[in-house]
């Protein structure tokens, strides 16, 4: 479902945009996803065009791929489930543009991280060392209260 238009520095997504926002979950890659939504081949086979505009990036907002929302699923994955989501939580990083890959294959994450989570975080330190000598099925966040 798309939401009501979100205006951002006025900026409005166009058509094409906001369809392939809608269209990422059916495609593997990013041209896939481009020409799903009516973009030439020469523009999906170069998707960063696109896909860094101030336009793709609004009309990603409007369908919730938000970094509030992408932070929540980061720290639902890292307490609570298991199994590895890695895959889905680096694409819509890339896609926000929080994420790159350099030729060399190193990868650079900006992670914008509260006051109240960095506490949090130096809390979890002490715990660390306790967490290790757990059995590896035991949930971590059952102890760190303790």
């Amino acid at each position: 479902m798309i939401k009501a238009p979100v205006k951002s520095n006025n900026i409005t997504p166009t058509k094409r945009q906001r369809l392939a926002v809608k269209n990422i979950s059916e495609h593997l890659t990013k041209g896939g996803v481009l020409e799903s939504a009516g973009y030439s081949k020469s523009v999906s086979e170069s998707p960063s065009l696109v896909m860094k505009s101030k336009g793709f990036i609004v009309a990603m907002e409007e369908m919730g791929i938000t970094d509030e929302f992408l932070n929540k699923a980061l720290m639902s994955d890292i307490t609570t489930k298991k199994g590895n989501r890695l895959g889905e939580l680096t694409l819509a990083y890339k896609l926000k543009g929080k994420l790159t890959d350099t030729k060399q294959g190193d990868k650079t994450l900006i992670i914008n991280v509260t006051q109240e989570s960095a506490n949090r975080f130096k809390a979890t330190e002490s715990a660390t060392e306790t967490a290790t000598q757990l059995p590896a099925d035991t949930p971590i966040h059952e102890h760190l209260d303790n």
